[in-house]
């Protein structure tokens, strides 16, 4: 979860959010920008609707939000940077787009973040909500509903990957129509019924 127009999003403000709070963690902005090529290499920003940038090395080094420790060990991990749709319009229940063509632009993007990790040839994934939080403001249920449809149901990505893990927390407050946690949501999409449902003859 990218912002698309500076590398870490608001990291130096104190920004809790998932981007930002990695940035704070990690060489992750230095990974996004390339400040040695004196404006002779390509800008990444700001990032093209259906683009993303990969980061193969990001080191990680130290522990957040809370004391920002610094690790003994550090870890080195590939990162994927996309920026979801900002703020779609949302029908009057708040649950679902209003407009087509925003919803279509959300799931290229998703589309995006798969193709990128294939193409590096990453079997083992982990994934966010992607922009279902108070910034973005994408409708959770239609973000994990297409979630399941790119990975379950798309040729394109069927068998690609094969352990696929959603970082959600599961203790903050729902910010879907009717109470449930993202997790939640999530957890409810992805129940086994929905991606193997059981058929009686």
């Amino acid at each position: 979860m990218a912002n698309e127009k500076r590398a870490g999003g608001d990291w130096e403000s104190g920004l809790m959010a998932p981007e930002e709070c990695l940035a704070r963690r990690s060489n992750l902005v230095h990974t996004l920008v390339t400040p040695w090529d004196h404006g002779n290499a390509a800008p990444h920003y700001p990032m093209p609707q259906r683009g993303g940038i990969y980061s193969p090395h990001v080191v990680v080094y130290r522990d957040g939000p809370d004391h920002y420790e610094l690790w003994r060990d550090f870890r080195p991990l590939p990162v994927i940077s996309v920026a979801p749709v900002r703020r779609p319009k949302l029908d009057e229940s708040g649950t679902q787009y209003s407009f087509v063509q925003e919803k279509g632009l959300m799931m290229e993007k998703m589309r995006t973040i798969l193709r990128i990790a294939a193409y590096a040839g990453h079997k083992d994934i982990c994934l966010g909500a992607f922009g279902v939080g108070p910034i973005f403001r994408n409708p959770v249920g239609e973000v994990a509903r297409m979630w399941r449809i790119l990975l379950f149901h798309e040729e394109e990505f069927k068998g690609v990957f094969s352990n696929v893990v959603f970082a959600i927390e599961s203790n903050q407050p729902g910010n879907s129509k009717g109470g449930a946690s993202d997790f939640e949501v999530f957890r409810e999409e992805f129940s086994p019924s929905k991606i193997f449902p059981t058929t009686w003859h």
